[in-house]
């Protein structure tokens, strides 16, 4: 049975359109790339884009992650509401008729990681059982006034589905299918938490939006010890550049987010095996993006850690397993 997440939305803050800068670093990298490659063909030209890393196309929606449940197809697990819900959802509507129950679990309600449960087709059908579960307190509260008619023309009351919230505690483990789902509150404004998905002696961390620096990762590691060690996925906050993680040279300290970096000593202290990266910066194109994959690279190599074993960018619709 395959473990781990499919990724519908990657990025941080807000969704970008499709980045002009990107655009035109494509048609540059694509056409140097074909001109030295004559010989082949367009298929194989076109694979070698791709990876080779000279075409990455990360992604442009906001958080949102699927829990792969390859078990039981009639019901889906997902993490965060961002934009790239919308897409989930028409995935839903479209293609998987067997689906029943979506749980919804959301690790806090700034913008981007909940705007897309108001275009959530399934929220829309009354076929559907929706379950909303969060620490964060008033959290119905909050997904109603998202709603209200001064912010959409559909209130959630008028959504057909029948949506029930669960406010749950930060000491609670959920139990979905054959997954333990337990939690731990980050450092980030307004708190935000992250979620450990186990699978009998797999795990997988869901960590986005925590603040970690060098000033505080000896506080961090005292404090995630029990949640964090051994666990075989780090999907984890990579949204400022290296040098945003000494906070005294930060612009951004405070603001709750991390580095690619601060990912790898995370990785090292707790002997995780694969770093995901996530939560990217909506104003870096992809080149800046993988500079930021680079730097994890080079930085667990010349530190001489043994631990992460691999490093990976998060990409849109694209799948990460731990099996």
């Amino acid at each position: 049975m395959s473990f781990g997440f499919k990724f519908w939305g990657v990025r941080g803050s807000l969704p970008t359109a499709p980045i002009i800068g990107n655009i035109e670093n494509y048609i540059t990298d694509t056409v140097a790339y074909t001109l030295d490659n004559l010989g082949k063909s367009k298929d194989q030209i076109i694979k070698e884009l791709y990876q080779n890393n000279i075409v990455t196309p990360f992604g442009n929606n906001t958080s949102c992650v699927e829990l792969i449940n390859s078990d039981d197809e009639t019901q889906v697990t997902i993490f965060d509401a961002g934009s790239g819900l919308k897409w989930l959802g028409d995935d839903i509507i479209n293609n998987r008729p067997e689906v029943k129950r979506i749980n919804l679990f959301i690790t806090h309600t700034h913008w981007d990681h909940i705007s897309g449960f108001p275009f959530f087709a399934p929220a829309y059908g009354p076929a559907y059982e929706i379950h909303i579960f969060s620490p964060v307190e008033n959290i119905e509260k909050i997904f109603r006034h998202q709603q209200n008619s001064e912010n959409f023309p559909i209130s959630l009351d008028m959504m057909q589905a029948d949506i029930i919230f669960h406010e749950i505690d930060v000491k609670e483990t959920i139990e979905i299918s054959h997954y333990k789902i337990s939690m731990q509150l980050n450092d980030h404004p307004g708190k935000a938490y992250s979620y450990k998905v186990t699978n009998g002696e797999k795990a997988i961390v869901y960590m986005t939006d925590a603040e970690v620096n060098i000033d505080n990762i000896d506080i961090f590691e005292t404090y995630y010890e029990k949640f964090l060690r051994d666990v075989d996925m780090l999907i984890f906050d990579a949204q400022y550049d290296y040098l945003q993680s000494y906070s005294e040279l930060s612009d951004k300290a405070g603001w709750g987010h991390s580095s690619s970096i601060i990912g790898v000593d995370i990785c090292s202290r707790f002997d995780i095996h694969t770093l995901l990266l996530f939560h990217y910066d909506p104003s870096d194109v992809d080149r800046e993006i993988h500079r930021h994959y680079e730097q994890a690279v080079y930085y667990r190599k010349s530190s001489q850690f043994d631990f992460p074993k691999a490093i990976y960018n998060s990409i849109e619709g694209k799948e990460y397993t731990v099996d």
